[in-house]
């Protein structure tokens, strides 16, 4: 499951579907259609939303029945998903080329806000979209993790280090010392697993969002706009 800005996704066994506001039309349902019980519209009206209720839209553009997913992400106003094949599937906004896929082969994608990051097969991470601040510039080297967030990037190298790159106007743009074995990438901050299985933080600091809770036996952390979660040793979730 992905939790964009303004919209959902979650990947079954062989499709996407997605939940939330309407506007730009980021919201598809890729596959199979709908059955009873998905949840199609909650946003109401407002942002090109529709009344709850309505159908879906005519998905743009329709994978054919044999495509299957093994990923998906949701971004500002567009969500990509990574197909079986190792090619990508973008849909929503497009206003500055962010769902215009360059061609290859990749294992992971992550949607940002107004730009897109995918890892290629051969561990190289290919970049797309609003390129300002360096966004969008594409990384050399072997990673095994991306994210995207508000105007930066980072990567997860193989080697445990992590590479930003983008506006680095509050230090989300740096790269940490330490070595790590996961990210989670927000608008304006990130937090990263260490190997220790300890949450490191940096970045924009209010509200708290980049100071995480002591411990060692965290399994995984995602951040968010403002602030960030992470899975502690016995399965509950701090935040």
């Amino acid at each position: 499951v992905s939790a964009g800005t303004r919209h959902s996704c979650a990947l079954s066994s062989m499709s996407t579907s997605c939940w939330g506001r309407r506007d730009e039309r980021p919201l598809e349902t890729i596959l199979p259609p709908p059955t009873s019980g998905v949840v199609r519209d909650v946003s109401g009206g407002g942002e090109g939303g529709t009344t709850p209720g309505t159908p879906t839209p005519t998905p743009t553009p329709t994978p054919t029945p044999t495509t299957t997913y093994t990923a998906v992400s949701a971004g500002g106003r567009h969500t990509c998903a990574l197909k079986s094949t190792g090619a990508i599937d973008c849909w929503g906004s497009n206003a500055y080329g962010q769902r215009t896929v360059p061609p290859g082969t990749y294992t992971a994608v992550s949607a940002g806000t107004w730009h897109t990051c995918a890892i290629t097969s051969t561990g190289a991470i290919d970049c797309w979209g609003l390129s300002t601040n360096g966004r969008a510039d594409d990384q050399t080297g072997s990673f095994t993790a991306v994210g995207t967030g508000n105007t930066h990037s980072c990567g997860l190298r193989s080697s445990g280090a992590v590479d930003c790159w983008g506006n680095d106007a509050d230090g989300q743009g740096s790269d940490p010392t330490g070595s790590f074995t996961a990210i989670g990438i927000g608008a304006n901050h990130n937090c990263g697993l260490l190997s220790t299985g300890a949450i490191h933080c940096w970045g924009f600091a209010a509200n708290s969002r980049t100071t995480p809770p002591s411990g060692t036996s965290f399994s995984a952390v995602s951040a968010g706009g403002s602030h960030a979660c992470a899975i502690t040793g016995t399965g509950a979730i701090d935040c």
